[in-house]
């Protein structure tokens, strides 16, 4: 009776033994996979708000346990975060740090609405100055422009009611389809502040009827060789629903008779670039993805 109890025990151990290390293997596959079908989409966005913001409980994109506002922000829009590194605070102390590495695509406001502390603002500062700008989009990522497409430029206002058009402060004074890339030379005039957008769909008489809308934000970031490098954010309305996304454009500063005629970041004026063209946004044309 006591050896079939003991050779009982025995098997029971064994069994457990063996379970949890089954179970073991398991759960380390299965984060495996997920680590393997997180890495597949390549670069990781945060979306980020601004000091003051009040976020709900479970707000995206922290899921907060309960309301907190947000006391500081440690990063800049398309600003590149490493694990562990602190995107918030809280006003309770809680510190957000970031669990992934990747890029901020997002900024907003109080209010909830994107902030636009941080896109491209080009400033002329002398009222005789002329700066022209030349942008290079590549056909293989966006498809705004063909052969046969009527692509043109044109300066907008955006208040706060409605976007309206405003004197032309800029003149295209090149267009050409260039292999893979339509570049476009812009002549900026006066003194006026102007910053670089743009939006695909056809012109049918006012802003709010062209499709595909591009979201106005931007980044701009020197390559130190007198170009620079243009980060715009986009939102697709897609298959599954409203969809984010990065685009990297070529900008370089082509000739200025203002040797103090600089690019910098700043509060942008309201004035802003649209380039129109005949081809609409589709989904497989979104680079970047977030979450």
């Amino acid at each position: 009776m006591k050896k079939l109890l003991l050779i009982l025990l025995i098997v029971f151990f064994f069994a457990v033994g063996m379970f949890s290390y089954f179970a073991k293997t398991i759960e380390n596959n299965n984060i495996t996979k997920i680590q393997t079908d997180t890495q597949k989409f390549g670069k990781i966005e945060h979306s980020v708000y601004a000091e003051g913001t009040v976020l709900p409980t479970n707000s995206f994109p922290f899921r907060a346990e309960k309301d907190v506002t947000v006391e500081r922000v440690f990063v800049d829009l398309y600003s590149h975060v490493s694990v562990g590194d602190e995107i918030l605070k809280y006003t309770d102390g809680t510190v957000i740090k970031a669990e992934t590495d990747g890029y901020i695509s997002e900024l907003f406001t109080a209010d909830g609405s994107r902030a636009y502390e941080n896109d491209i603002l080009f400033s002329i500062s002398d009222p005789e100055a002329e700066l022209t700008v030349r942008v290079t989009v590549p056909i293989s990522e966006a498809n705004y422009f063909n052969e046969n497409s009527n692509a043109f430029i044109e300066v907008v206002k955006n208040n706060e009611e409605e976007i309206k058009t405003a004197k032309l402060n800029a003149t295209i004074k090149n267009y050409e389809v260039a292999g893979d890339n339509v570049i476009v030379d812009c002549v900026f005039e006066n003194d006026t502040e102007i910053l670089i957008g743009y939006t695909a769909g056809v012109k049918l008489g006012s802003f709010s009827e062209v499709y595909g809308t591009i979201v106005p934000t931007y980044a701009l970031t020197s390559n130190g060789d007198g170009s620079y490098t243009l980060f715009t954010a986009i939102e697709v309305d897609g298959t599954n629903g409203q969809r984010y996304g990065v685009r990297k454009h070529t900008v370089s500063v082509l000739e200025s008779n203002d040797s103090q005629a600089a690019i910098d970041m700043g509060v942008p004026s309201g004035y802003y670039i649209v380039v129109y063209s005949s081809r609409p946004l589709s989904d497989n044309q979104i680079v970047g993805l977030g979450y």
